[in-house]
């Protein structure tokens, strides 16, 4: 499965987008470039990314629903800088940047550090979302179980 992300703007304005992408190579692709394996670092990101969005989401809870966009923002980056550790961070990115060779693999760098200098900063809460979408897809239990 693959979907396609806005990562900020061009110069001119236009959207800036990279294709992510999953398949049955993304793991091997995790395993070789980083070694580490995606399936426990994915859960660990969930993991994290859950307890955060749980106080994030206690945060916006007490503004209500008069809640402005700078606001959403705001709570969002500050949450990220205080809760999220750098290692979280880490597998963020690289699993971003395995999913994005695999999506587009003639404009992806080979090196992540040139990926990442490419991007604009962006909110892991947009793009994390759409990685754990096409990831579960991959994922989820396609067989039928055989009853006995």
């Amino acid at each position: 499965m693959e979907t396609t992300v806005i990562v900020g703007h061009n110069e001119d304005g236009t959207d800036k987008t990279i294709k992510l992408r999953s398949s049955a190579a993304v793991p091997r692709d995790y395993r070789i470039k980083f070694n580490s394996d995606i399936f426990v670092d994915m859960d660990k990101l969930l993991t994290e990314f859950r307890d955060v969005m749980t106080i994030s989401d206690a945060k916006k809870a007490e503004i209500g629903e008069d809640i402005t966009e700078e606001q959403l923002q705001e709570i969002d980056n500050d949450t990220t800088k205080r809760f999220l550790s750098t290692d979280i961070l880490q597998i963020f990115e690289q699993i971003g940047y395995i999913m994005a060779r695999a999506g587009d693999p003639k404009h992806t760098p080979t090196d992540i550090d040139e990926w990442l200098n490419g991007l604009e900063t962006f909110a892991i809460y947009d793009i994390l979302p759409k990685i754990l979408e096409i990831w579960n897809f991959e994922t989820e239990q396609r067989a039928v179980p055989k009853k006995e």
